[in-house]
């Protein structure tokens, strides 16, 4: 295989204000042979005008209601023709090279995950190996958003993103796919920025659990993941008092 087709999967929601910032990111692609899929759950604002405008050559607008971010996600990745995919947010940003070395990774050894490092805020999170037991995804392989180029036909045979997780979908299927075999390629080079948002509180309790169940899916040691959960929540305690 010489040369490997990829698509950038954005799901939007009256974006208005941070699409601009990512449409300049993906113009400036010193690889320019991407398809932009965006799965718009019916925005109200300019969002889908302003993408109507951009400077890329392939662009996928999908339009409609979804019950979630992960339902938006399998509803994009269903339309995807592409060997591989990488989720970007409207509001995270890739560096110009990103596609180039994602390519570039891809072609020489064809694996199932392209692995490179995020910036995060101030630090900057490069790929683990060995720690999924402790950080779940992030200890396997890099931030699902702008770090993991994914091969799509693992879709194929291991399903969509369960939609019954609210924040861990994608770390659940990355996850089942290494313990299964999935090949991955861990770089230590930088593909651009993720813009994660702050949690509530009560959102913060419901990942902590989430994200518990997650590792008992896919990590062997219950027991383990029993303790870990519990420090956690001891960790977190703030979260769950009254105001």
């Amino acid at each position: 295989m010489n040369n490997i087709s990829i698509s950038v999967i954005t799901v939007t929601l009256n974006c208005e204000k941070d699409i601009v910032g990512l449409i300049i990111s993906l113009e400036s692609q010193k690889d320019k042979n991407f398809t932009w899929i965006v799965q718009d759950g019916v925005s109200t604002d300019r969002t889908t005008e302003i993408i109507s405008q951009v400077d890329i050559k392939d662009v996928k607008v999908i339009s409609g209601p979804d019950s979630g971010i992960y339902d938006a996600m399998n509803r994009a990745i269903d339309r995807c023709l592409t060997d591989y995919y990488l989720v970007v947010g409207a509001d995270d940003r890739l560096d110009s090279d990103a596609i180039a070395n994602y390519r570039r990774i891809a072609v020489e050894s064809q694996p199932d995950f392209v692995a490179m490092g995020v910036r995060i805020g101030k630090n900057t999170l490069f790929p683990k190996k060995g720690y999924g037991w402790l950080y779940g995804m992030y200890g396997e392989s890099s931030c699902h958003s702008v770090g993991l180029l994914i091969k799509r036909e693992l879709h194929d045979r291991y399903g969509a993103y369960n939609k019954q997780f609210s924040f861990v979908a994608d770390q659940l299927f990355v996850k089942t796919c290494l313990k299964d075999g999935a090949s991955i390629e861990r770089e230590h080079c930088v593909a651009g920025n993720f813009a994660s948002g702050g949690y509530s509180s009560i959102n913060v309790s419901f990942l902590l659990f989430e994200f518990a169940l997650m590792q008992l899916l896919t990590e062997k040691n219950k027991l383990l993941q029993i303790f870990i959960l519990t420090a956690r929540l001891i960790k977190n305690l703030k979260y769950f008092r009254s105001p």
